[in-house]
């Protein structure tokens, strides 16, 4: 009897425990893209999925952590599910991030648990491919490497963030053009991304790739590499190995030089790319005992040839204020001498002479109307000497990077901006194209911000921050990166004594430099629709591109604001391209 009612008991439980499994409003999970975070600088692309139960479900999802916090909206029909990769930024990767869930049916949260830093001297390096473990060959005191599939290849630009090299292997071809449009901005904002060959001919030959890859059209082929092409990658000697043939493209620069290309590179916006005619990562390549110093030797090359500016947040003496109004990032707070000076001189004067002196004179009603005065003349005092910050209009200042490509049709920017909003209420910050947005925890304005903004900064496939409430005379400091329309072009063609450069974009440059190899111009001031004419023919350098770079005021990156009449600071523009033909 004893055995039979434990059994039932048993069967009870085990009903009652499925029965309140199955009343779940809703169960949350997550995935991590990569094995492990590999960017010291905290870009975690996290796959998080959210389940309904047996009612309908509508919320928000977020990743918080330190003072980073991002959301994503979502409504479940009756045991619907959906799957979205958030990207989140640690400002500390020893902390844990937070994962949860706030909605009608409930809230509930979770920790994903830190991973370590990349150690001092330490890169961090991504493959994506089909073959797992392809970078197992890279000694871990010096590398940080993942793999990926092609499917699950980040498809925003900060999901690569912090990496010295992405490499793209087998398969890479499948990726979703999402994610290749997130590697070119990657390459734009100073990312360093290896194509490598071998069999691999339908990534070479991909359009979507056309002005990024570093050659044509190639073609599979087994060729026994040239002595300088064995000794970069530790290839035997008379190996024959399986490559592709393509010839580099005009703004490349072949390594080799010789009658066929094997390391090919190619500056893109900040960033380098390049190509290798076979492919080391391939198993039947293990026996190559360069291949750790192929990609070393590659990233330090990057570094050279690449020009990333790290952006900072801009100091008032930087602003360049429109004449008119009051410039909210030049604004001088009060002299507290003034303000104390003032009081003082309203307590010494007004009290005594007002109350005492009427009295004595036998006018003491006269004080009725004389206090009130008096105070309305010491209060416009102490406001005249504030009027700037009253008089202030909304606006914004930025600081930061904006590069682009010739053969590209979208820059990308990283920086910061600080918006200065004089009355209160909600605002909508009317976002285009930000792939990440988050307040900094400190500014010259204001105290540290204490706890993140959750439900504020929404991903609806782009950032979004529909309604921000803000008190009157409001600072707010953000750092972004942001996808930008390409606005035109910069046209660079040679002359009998040196260069050309048309601007034909809408944009107003300033003073900036064009440089290729050792060789530099000063580039005048540069209206749209203008050109400048550049002493000094190009010397040597052959295969490298030239870099423009100049600040403008006209770029509309950041925040929007409706009420928006000032702008100060600008965008530093960094812009790649080649020059045209001939001397004209």
């Amino acid at each position: 009897m004893g055995t039979y009612m434990r059994r039932l008991a048993i069967i009870v439980l085990a009903s009652g425990f499925a029965l309140v499994a199955s009343a779940q409003p809703f169960t949350l999970g997550y995935r991590k893209v990569f094995p492990r975070f590999p960017s010291d600088q905290g870009a975690y692309p996290i796959e998080v999925s959210v389940k309904g139960g047996r009612n309908p479900v509508r919320g928000i999802v977020y990743i918080e952590s330190g003072t980073a916090s991002v959301s994503a909206p979502f409504e479940l029909e009756a045991g619907g599910s959906k799957v979205a990769t958030l990207y989140p930024l640690s400002d500390n990767s020893y902390s844990d991030l937070k994962l949860g869930a706030e909605t009608d049916q409930g809230s509930t949260e979770l920790s994903i648990p830190a991973e370590p830093q990349v150690a001092q001297g330490q890169a961090s390096v991504i493959g994506i491919t089909d073959t797992a473990g392809i970078l197992q060959f890279l000694p871990q005191a010096k590398w940080r490497s993942a793999t990926c599939t092609p499917e699950e290849a980040p498809e925003r630009s900060v999901g690569y963030r912090g990496l010295q090299l992405v490499i793209l292997g087998a398969g890479a071809e499948r990726m979703k053009d999402s994610a290749v449009a997130a590697l070119k901005s990657y390459v734009l904002g100073g990312g360093t991304l290896v194509f490598v060959g071998g069999t691999n001919t339908p990534l070479i030959n991909d359009p979507r790739w056309a002005g990024v890859v570093p050659v044509g059209v190639g073609r599979a082929i087994s060729a026994l590499p040239p002595p300088h092409v064995r000794a970069f990658f530790g290839i035997p000697a008379n190996r024959t190995v399986a490559a592709v043939q393509a010839s580099p493209l005009p703004g490349s620069m072949d390594r080799d030089a010789g009658e066929m290309a094997w390391v090919v590179s190619r500056r893109v916006g900040t960033g380098v790319v390049f190509f290798w005619a076979c492919d080391p990562f391939e198993s039947v390549n293990r026996t190559w005992s360069r291949r750790a110093g192929a990609v070393r030797e590659s990233a330090e090359l990057a570094a050279k040839l690449g020009a990333k500016t790290q952006a900072k947040p801009p100091e008032p003496w930087e602003a360049t204020p429109v004449q008119r109004g009051a410039d909210a990032f030049l604004l001088q707070v009060p002299d507290a001498r003034v303000v104390i000076g003032g009081l003082a001189l309203y307590g010494l004067l007004v009290v005594p002479l007002v109350l005492f002196g009427l009295n004595r004179l036998g006018h003491a009603p006269w004080a009725w109307v004389a206090l009130p005065l008096a105070s309305i003349g010491f209060s416009a005092f102490i406001a005249s000497s504030a009027q700037q910050v009253t008089k202030a209009e909304a606006g914004k200042a930025t600081t930061g990077t904006l590069a682009f490509d010739d053969d590209s049709q979208a820059g990308i920017f990283w920086g910061t901006q600080q918006i200065f909003v004089p009355e209160a209420g909600p605002k909508d910050l009317r976002l285009q194209g930000v792939e990440l947005l988050r307040p900094t925890t400190q500014n010259q304005f204001e105290m540290p911000t204490r706890s993140p903004w959750r439900g504020v900064i929404l991903d609806v496939g782009e950032i979004a921050v529909p309604r921000l409430d803000l008190p009157p005379l409001a600072f707010r400091e953000f750092e972004l990166d942001q996808v930008v329309p390409r606005p035109g072009t910069l046209r660079l063609a040679r002359t009998q004594g040196g260069l050309k450069l048309t601007n034909s974009t809408p944009w107003k440059f300033g003073p900036g430099s064009l440089s290729q190899g050792g060789q530099t111009w000063v580039v005048p001031e540069l209206e749209a629709g203008k050109s400048a004419a550049l002493n000094g023919a190009p010397r040597g350098g052959a295969g490298l591109r030239y870099v423009y770079s100049a600040k403008t005021h006209d770029a509309p990156i950041g925040v929007t604001l409706l009420s928006e009449s000032r702008a100060s600071a600008g965008a530093t523009v960094v812009w790649t391209l080649d020059a045209d033909g001939g001397a004209q």
